[in-house]
Parts: C-alpha cells; sequence; structure tokens
C-alpha cells in the first residue's frame, strides 16, 4: 500500500483516480493545483506523486521540479492529454519517472505505482 498524491485541476480526474487507487488498496491525498500539492510535500511523505501537467498557478513541471529538489526522494508520475515535445524533454531533464497519456489507462497506472514503490 503506498502513500500517493493525485494532483489535478479537474475535479472528476481527481475523483477518479483517488476512488480508484483507493479501492485498489492505496492511500490517496489529493490536491487542485501545484501550490496546493506543494504544500503537501513539504509536510507529507509521498510514494508517489501523480501530477497532470496543465495545471493553474504552477504547473506540473514546475511540481516536479521542486520535488526534485527537496533531499527526499519522491516518484512522479506525470499525465497530460496535451504533451509538446518540449514538455516530454524538459519533463526527462527533471527526472520523471513516468510520462503517461491521458485518457489515463488505469491498469497502467497501478503497475507504475507498483513499480514505483518497494
Amino acid at each position: 500500500m503506498a502513500q500517493l498524491l493525485v494532483v489535478d485541476d479537474d475535479p472528476v480526474i481527481v475523483r477518479l483516480l483517488s476512488r480508484y487507487l483507493e479501492d485498489c488498496g492505496h492511500r490517496v491525498v489529493t490536491a487542485t493545483d501545484g501550490i496546493e500539492a506543494q504544500t503537501l510535500v513539504e509536510t507529507v511523505r509521498f510514494d508517489v506523486v501523480i501530477a497532470n501537467l496543465r495545471m493553474p498557478r504552477l504547473d506540473g513541471l514546475g511540481l516536479l521540479a521542486y520535488a526534485r529538489s527537496r533531499p527526499q526522494l519522491v516518484r512522479v508520475i506525470m499525465v497530460s492529454g496535451a504533451w509538446t515535445p518540449e514538455a516530454r524533454q524538459r519533463a526527462i531533464a527533471l527526472d520523471c519517472d513516468r510520462l503517461r497519456d491521458k485518457p489515463i489507462d488505469l491498469l497502467q497506472l497501478v503497475e507504475d505505482i507498483d513499480d514505483l514503490t518497494p
């Protein structure tokens, strides 16, 4: 069972992912933008952060950069329905653990979480 942070500005996606991942046995905390997620990452130890690329206030790449600046390793799965070559390249340069497309393949997501957690 992993401690997960799901970050997306779409409340439907947040609700869908959190319910599904909780049904799979994981503990899930949610945030609706990168600033809220950044605050949570400062205070809670997460095994995996699942973050949307495009969000208000602080996008997924900004959140990824912040997570990588922290001393504690946090695995990050970035999702987007609008990947550009530049965004993919930046996520890879920031050592994103997984890049996934929307719509999200829930079985693949659970497999990714299992691969990234001890």
